[in-house]
């Protein structure tokens, strides 16, 4: 019966190191719920929820004929979102930044009507301002 070959002795402790490596990377990026508490949100006439790439709410009433200020939380800590209101003037949005945190953004919608927010990064995440 012809011999088996071995592996070279370095090689084999890869085959060993690699996996073990592997283990303890997946184990440490899962962490726990280390973020850091936000706190209150500042002051604001809406409160938007931007965490697992989902806007909650979705939909929002708001009033027009004058300035709102959005606030947005951002609670995903790997994952950068902003909101940004492509129809209304001026092309309001905020910075695309990673969470926990607050941004806030002062929007005006003009006239009564829907007007869709989105995520610059996230094309599945949108809702939608009714303003009245």
């Amino acid at each position: 019966m012809p011999e088996t070959p071995r592996l070279p002795r370095a090689l084999a402790r890869w085959r060993l190191a690699l996996p073990l490596g592997l283990l303890a990377l997946s184990a440490a990026s899962c962490g726990g719920d280390d973020a850091p508490e936000l706190g209150s949100p500042p002051a604001g006439d809406v409160t938007i929820t931007a965490d697992a790439a989902t806007f909650t709410p979705d939909e929002v009433e708001l009033p027009s004929g004058r300035e709102v200020v959005v606030v947005l939380e951002i609670q995903d800590g790997g994952l950068a979102h902003n909101i940004h209101f492509p129809d209304v003037s001026g092309d309001p949005k905020t910075r695309l930044e990673k969470g926990p945190r607050y941004q806030t953004l002062t929007v005006a919608f003009d006239e009564p009507g829907e007007y869709r927010y989105v995520c610059d990064l996230h094309p599945t995440m949108r809702g939608v301002a009714v303003a009245t």
